[in-house]
C-alpha cells in the first residue's frame, strides 16, 4: 500500500494567524481622547481670549457636544484605520 506525499510542504506562516483588534481599539480610544482634549483645551483658550460677547460670556462647552463628539469620533477613525494598516505591513 503506497502512500501519497504531497509535493510541497504545508508551511503555516506567523501572518496566516488572526490579527487582535482589542489593542487597535484601545488605541483608538486613546487618539479619540486625545482629539477631544485638545478641542476642549481649544475652545477654553479661544472664549477666555475673546471675552465676553455683550455680558454674556461664552456658551457652556455642552452646547457643542455634536462637534465634540465629531473630534472624538475622528481622532477615532484616524488612530484605528493607521495602526490596522501597519499591522498589515508587519
Amino acid at each position: 500500500m503506497s502512500s501519497r506525499v504531497p509535493a510541497t510542504p504545508v508551511r503555516h506562516h506567523v501572518r496566516d494567524a488572526e490579527h487582535n483588534f482589542l489593542p487597535d481599539f484601545a488605541w483608538a480610544a486613546v487618539g479619540g481622547g486625545v482629539a477631544l482634549a485638545v478641542c476642549i483645551v481649544l475652545f477654553m483658550l479661544t472664549a477666555s481670549w475673546g471675552g465676553s460677547l455683550v455680558g454674556g460670556g461664552a456658551p457652556p462647552i455642552s452646547t457643542y457636544a455634536r462637534e465634540l463628539a465629531g473630534a472624538f469620533l475622528a481622532g477615532f477613525l484616524i488612530v484605528l484605520v493607521a495602526r490596522s494598516l501597519s499591522a498589515r505591513t508587519r
